[in-house]
């Protein structure tokens, strides 16, 4: 069975391009986990140069979700070891 990483790099080497990922969006449920897990585990793609987060840190009355904020802030902190391959990506899924 092939993994995301190697269906991830396969194509960007048949189209000669690095890949960014659009959006991508978790509901309300530890999307803070969520999150971490989804932008740790492409900062480690090799052939990824990004991914945006579609709905933002913010609530509507613009108060920040704390757990995303505080995932995202770890998250963001191992990004360049990340995609250098000097650390692993979180195992901690959403549950």
């Amino acid at each position: 069975m092939l993994k995301a990483n190697d269906v991830f790099d396969a194509f960007s080497i048949s189209i000669c391009k690095p890949l960014l990922i659009g959006e991508f969006h978790f509901g309300a449920a530890e999307r803070g986990a969520a999150y971490q897990y989804c932008v740790e585990r492409t900062a480690a793609l090799p052939a990824m140069v990004g991914a945006h987060y579609y709905l933002g840190l913010l609530t509507q009355l613009d108060l920040p979700y704390p757990e995303l904020v505080s995932f995202a802030k770890a998250a963001h902190r191992r990004m360049y070891r990340l995609h250098a391959g000097a650390l692993a990506p979180t195992d901690r899924t959403a549950k």
